[in-house]
This record gives structure tokens, C-alpha cells and sequence, in this order.
């Protein structure tokens, strides 16, 4: 919040520059990779889940009137009219299937977005059931994932190419599940933390490279649809195992 009240004020005083976003953006990658995850746990066991939400909903006005602020040219994309909306999605989502390499991973990512990215299900269940803690364990072992995806994509940064061969993708994707099964086995706290934070660093491995994968495979005229049913793939098949009672 504090971040995103000082956004504000730099845009009302018409100081916003490329390199104050960045900074800003590097220690919110931080904040809320590591501090986010157990402050959250901390409010939610002194004073309860309505604070969590109410502060949640607070934060988001800074943002929103710091974008209302920003004065940018409008962009009107010309309108071919022998084109329609439903034609467009038609003809992505046809591109897509003729795509080999882009179903495969397609799938790939629908498989591992069902069965493995959903810790925000998993860990709350796991650190209650399992290690016997409560919002201060949960809190530590989410930590312990984003100091993993920090991790991951410092190490991604760094090495400046990313790979997107199948095979790779394949093992890292297995990796994440052989580490899952590990840490549904342990009983000891920082073991869990430690196979906790290998998986955050796999899991960022993973999702640069089917990234790089389905975007080395499209065409430019093609990549926003392209793009758009990845990211739908990704981010709307996680809650899917919300739908399974756990005992």
C-alpha cells in the first residue's frame, strides 16, 4: 500500500519516470514475494480475515487513481470490415489447433495448472492438517515459494536466453510433480520450507518456458489470441481443484 501510494504522488506531481516504476516495481517483486505472505498471515491470526480483505480492497485505490491520472494518446485500431470479433477468435483458436507445438504445450500447462499450481488450496490444508501450525506456518511456507519464484527468476534473468525445448519443459514439469509428492510426505516444517523454495524456482522455470515456447511457435498476427488463451489456461485452471472436497 505504501508503494502505491507513493506511485500516486509521484504521478499528481508530474515526476512518474521510467526509472522510479522500475525501482518501485523491483521492491513490490520483493515485498510481496517474501514480506506479503507473512504480514498477511500475521493480521489474519491477530485480527481476523474481514482486515485482510478490507486492507486488500484499500490498497487498490492508490493504483487506480494514479491510473486515471496518467494522460496518454488514445490508440483506435483500424477496423477491417470484412471482420468480426467472433471471426478473429475463430481463426486464433483454428491457428491454434493446426499448431502442434503449441497444443502440446497447451496441454501441458492446462495438466500441471489442474494438479500442481494450486498451492494457495493446498498449503492452507497442509500446514493446518499436516504440521499441526497455523497462519504464522502457512504464512513462513508461502514465503518460502516466492523467496523460490524470486529465486527462479533472478536465475532466468541472468542466463539472457531462455530455453524452450520440449524435452526440458517435459523434465521441469515432472520435477514439479516428484516435489509435490515430497512435500505431501514430509512432516518436519523446514524440510517443507526447503522443498518449498526448490518449487518456487522450478515452477518459474517452468512458466518462463512455456512462455518462450508458445511465442517462438506463433506468428506475429496471431500472438495476442495466441496469448490470451495461454494466459487463460494458466491462470483459470488453478482454482479448478477447489471443486474436490479434501477431507
Amino acid at each position: 500500500m505504501i508503494l502505491a501510494f507513493l506511485l500516486s504522488a509521484l504521478v499528481f506531481i508530474h515526476m512518474i519516470k521510467y526509472e522510479y516504476i522500475l525501482i518501485l516495481a523491483l521492491i513490490l517483486g520483493f515485498t510481496n514475494t517474501i514480506d506479503m505472505p507473512a504480514i498477511g498471515s500475521l493480521i489474519l491470526s491477530l485480527w481476523g480475515g474481514g482486515w485482510c480483505f478490507l486492507l486488500n480492497g484499500l490498497s487498490f485505490i492508490p493504483v487506480i487513481v494514479s491510473l486515471l491520472r496518467i494522460q496518454t494518446k488514445s490508440y483506435i485500431r483500424e477496423k477491417n470490415k470484412k471482420s468480426s470479433i467472433i471471426k478473429e477468435i475463430k481463426d486464433g483458436l483454428k491457428y491454434i489447433a493446426g499448431g502442434k507445438k503449441i497444443v502440446q504445450t497447451t496441454i501441458l500447462i492446462i495438466v500441471v495448472g489442474i494438479f500442481v499450481f494450486n498451492y494457495e488450496v493446498l498449503i492452507p490444508v497442509f500446514s493446518k492438517k499436516v504440521l499441526g501450525g497455523g497462519e504464522e506456518v502457512y504464512g513462513l511456507l508461502m514465503s518460502s515459494l516466492g523467496i523460490g519464484s524470486l529465486q527462479g527468476a533472478i536465475t532466468m534473468s541472468m542466463k539472457g536466453k531462455s530455453d524452450s525445448n520440449s524435452t526440458r519443459l517435459f523434465l521441469s514439469s515432472i520435477a514439479i510433480y516428484l516435489l509435490l509428492i515430497l512435500i505431501a510426505l514430509t512432516k518436519v516444517f523446514y524440510l517443507a520450507m526447503f522443498l518449498l523454495i526448490i518449487s518456487g524456482v522450478i515452477n518459474m522455470w517452468f512458466n518462463t518456458a512455456v512462455s518462450v515456447a508458445i511465442q517462438l511457435a506463433t506468428k506475429d498476427e496471431y500472438r495476442g489470441r495466441v496469448m490470451s488463451v495461454f494466459f487463460l489456461v494458466n491462470s483459470g485452471t488453478t482454482p479448478l481443484p477447489i471443486c474436490f472436497p479434501m477431507q
